[in-house]
């Protein structure tokens, strides 16, 4: 078993911690682990593989079970028919990304409106609780909201 590592082993080549990996494991994006002697989990080195898949696949936006899909489609099937699988998923990743997009720019201009009129009443508002204030830009109802 030379070429084992353990899970801390795997988790500092990872850069995850030792519980993330666990939490791979008890939901199927790892195999089960092989035990030593001692249980202490021992993992093959090219775990580190998969796990750089799994981290890639979430920063793309991917599910959990999307990522679990695509770890198992690498380490499955040929490059051939994973590239198939990534020109097919890729233009729904697009398309979300610009969702978000244009989500954030929306945001950003929400914000900029309220810090502008919020900076426009210059310690003006009355001392009333804000459920009842009628000038209370943080629960005021605008256009477009």
């Amino acid at each position: 078993m030379g070429s084992m590592v353990t899970i801390g082993r795997l988790a500092a080549a990872a850069g995850v911690p030792a519980d993330t990996i666990r939490y791979y494991e008890s939901v199927g994006l790892l195999p089960r682990a092989a035990r030593n002697a001692a249980g202490y989990r021992l993992y093959p080195r090219t775990e580190v593989r998969r796990l750089e898949l799994i981290k890639r696949g979430k920063l793309l936006g991917l599910s959990l079970a999307e990522v679990k899909d695509l770890v198992e489609q690498t380490f499955t099937h040929s490059c051939a028919h994973l590239q198939q699988v990534l020109l097919g998923r890729i233009p729904i990743q697009l398309a979300e990304v610009e969702r978000r997009i244009a989500d954030l720019q929306a945001l950003r201009e929400e914000l900029l409106g309220l810090q502008g009129h919020l900076r426009q009443l210059d310690g003006s508002l009355p001392g009333e609780p804000v459920a009842e204030c009628q000038h209370c830009p943080c629960i005021e109802v605008t256009e477009g909201r």
